[in-house]
């Protein structure tokens, strides 16, 4: 237990114990592009949380008092098999952060958390490198930006927390990356 720079105490507890009795949490959401095209994935039937649900490309939890960098880094290369030398540096953007309590469904699963979210480009041929190492991810969606409120209004029920959150954080930097004031 440490005292954290906002003079909140730290708690290093397990992603699990973090979700079994509604501890807040530090999570990562990164959005991918590649080209003009937006990365989503598929999760895991596996995936104790909205399995086969629809997700935004990475999504990672914080450990302790990790640098966001580094979070990221370990959620690619998790998730997709990538590094961040896979990614644009220049292009790596902290688009803020916001808290979420997500309503519960279930007894056992607690999701109370404040995201951040980051934005980055896919180097052109590194998309041909992903992979899924860990089996959290069972593919890719790779959709133009101009198709995902068709893909929000068809798939709404399948759409995970994570992406349906972080979502309009996300659009409004690609709409205004698109037309700068």
């Amino acid at each position: 237990e440490s005292d954290s720079p906002e003079g909140r105490t730290i708690l290093l507890v397990s992603r699990f114990l973090a979700h079994l009795v509604g501890l807040r949490h530090r999570s990562l959401h990164l959005f991918l592009d590649h080209h003009n095209n937006s990365l989503f994935q598929l999760r895991s039937s596996s995936k104790v949380d909205s399995p086969m649900y629809l997700d935004l490309i990475v999504g990672e939890h914080q450990i302790g008092s990790e640098p966001s960098r580094e979070s990221i880094q370990r959620g690619c290369f998790e998730e997709l098999g990538l590094t961040l030398d896979d990614i644009e540096k220049e292009d790596l953007v902290d688009l803020g952060g916001y808290s979420y309590n997500e309503p519960q469904n279930r007894q056992d699963f607690y999701n109370i958390e404040y995201r951040n979210v980051f934005y980055g480009q896919i180097k052109g041929a590194s998309i041909s490198k992903i992979r899924f190492p860990d089996k959290e991810v069972a593919g890719i969606l790779l959709i133009s930006i101009f198709e995902i409120s068709g893909l929000l209004k068809n798939y709404h029920d399948k759409i995970a927390s994570g992406l349906m959150g972080s979502l309009h954080v996300y659009l409004k930097y690609r709409i205004k990356k698109r037309n700068p004031e």
